[in-house]
């Protein structure tokens, strides 16, 4: 467990503890599978072993804070579950939504478009339905 995570005082400390939680799941996972050679997006590694699209990076995240929920190791956010966005009509796309405790702010975890090792995406669901893509 990160102890950042456990440490966080502010929703914003939490959200950026769950940077590092989902960047050492998955460094975790990479000793038991091949998603280590997973680039960000779905361009650069079309035919490579161990490769995710965005429902899987979405469903591992999902899984992951529904786990921390259930701990009760979040403090300032609630899981909200699978988002999608289609900005344009064949580019669909999924992330993890989070919703704060304390105000309307939502957010979105989004580990896909990054290469493996970086950490996910952590920015507001407005923002991410526009298409945001770094």
């Amino acid at each position: 467990m990160n102890r950042r995570l456990l440490a966080a005082d502010s929703a914003s400390g939490e959200r950026a503890a769950l940077q590092d939680v989902v960047l050492a799941y998955y460094q975790l996972a990479a000793q038991q599978a091949p998603i280590a050679a997973d680039r960000g997006g779905n361009h650069e590694d079309g035919r490579t072993l161990g490769r995710m699209d965005c429902i899987d990076h979405s469903r591992n995240v999902a899984q992951l804070l529904q786990l921390l929920e259930a701990r009760q190791w979040l403090h300032y956010h609630h899981l909200a579950g699978a988002v999608f966005r289609a900005p344009l009509l064949f580019n669909q796309h999924y992330a993890v939504g989070l919703d704060a405790i304390d105000t309307p702010e939502h957010w979105v975890i989004d580990a896909w478009p990054r290469d493996f090792g970086a950490p996910p995406l952590v920015l507001p669901l407005a923002l991410w339905k526009e298409g945001f893509s770094p």
